[in-house]
């Protein structure tokens, strides 16, 4: 059975647009023909024509190596991965514990969760901490969880990304959502605090929901049309609210923790 020939990607074509390109140029520069060039560089004339023409075709690097020896041209190339924002490796015991203390309550509240969900294509990917999903009011919520807030700005365009291109993923997953719920969950700590007041004005631009409000549409007693809360958590915490108040709002929360490496401490000693 024949197979099919398999259709050239981008950078296949690209870099046959490239080569081709420089053969051009520099043959023509030196004032030689295809023929001239063949005979310097043992390479049939045949092959120069279709590299030159920009068409992907099997020629072995050494002949290539060899037609761009003879024209004295100077490859300077730069690859750039994709972007890859977050991701299992970079995970810990604090990330890994209050990411499972915010699924399961959400899963007391009816909602189905996903973890690690792969976000993003091409040129920037990542993973969703957590997307959860209630069937009956159709509402997706999108969960980003941080040991210690390093970078405000990070952070924000992080959940400006996720927020954008998680209807996608949550497709891909078989849900179809009407709305999207933005939870941005950090530990309670005196760190994050000072983080929150310090940048008060950006964060609460992207979180503008305050956490009681949250707690009902979570709870599914009130619709929104858009809801973002940034919330502290505890994740050792057996009693009260799972949610606790940040001073975005002008709450004074518990702070049970200096930073992460207090919660981390903790449970080492587990």
């Amino acid at each position: 059975m024949q197979r099919e020939p398999e259709t050239p990607g981008q950078t296949e074509l690209f870099l046959a647009r490239f080569i081709g390109t420089a053969i051009r140029d520099g043959r023509r520069r030196l004032g030689l023909s295809q023929r001239d060039l063949s005979n310097l560089a043992g390479v049939p004339q045949s092959t120069i024509s279709r590299l030159e023409g920009g068409l992907p075709t099997a020629v072995p690097l050494a002949r290539v190596g060899r037609l761009l020896d003879r024209l004295e041209c100077r490859i300077e190339a730069r690859v750039r991965p994709p972007l890859v924002v977050g991701g299992p490796s970079e995970r810990d015991a604090v990330h890994a514990r209050i990411l499972q203390y915010v699924e399961r309550w959400l899963r007391r509240l009816g909602l189905e969760t996903a973890r690690e969900v792969p976000i993003g294509a091409d040129r920037m990917r990542g993973w969703l901490d957590l997307l959860a999903w209630r069937e009956r009011d159709r509402v997706a919520v999108l969960g980003e969880v941080k040991g210690d807030i390093d970078d405000v700005g990070a952070f924000e365009r992080q959940i400006a990304w996720y927020e954008r291109d998680v209807w996608t993923a949550a497709r891909e997953l078989g849900w179809r959502p009407a709305r999207v719920v933005v939870l941005g969950t950090a530990l309670a700590s005196r760190r994050n605090a000072d983080v929150v007041r310090a940048h008060s004005d950006a964060l609460r631009r992207r979180f503008p929901t305050p956490p009681a409000e949250l707690l009902a549409v979570l709870d599914g007693s009130t619709p929104t049309e858009r809801t973002a809360a940034l919330t502290f958590v505890d994740p050792l915490r057996r009693r009260g609210s799972w949610i606790l108040p940040t001073p975005l709002f002008g709450g004074h929360p518990v702070l049970p923790y200096g930073d992460a490496g207090d919660l981390r401490s903790r449970l080492a000693r587990v």
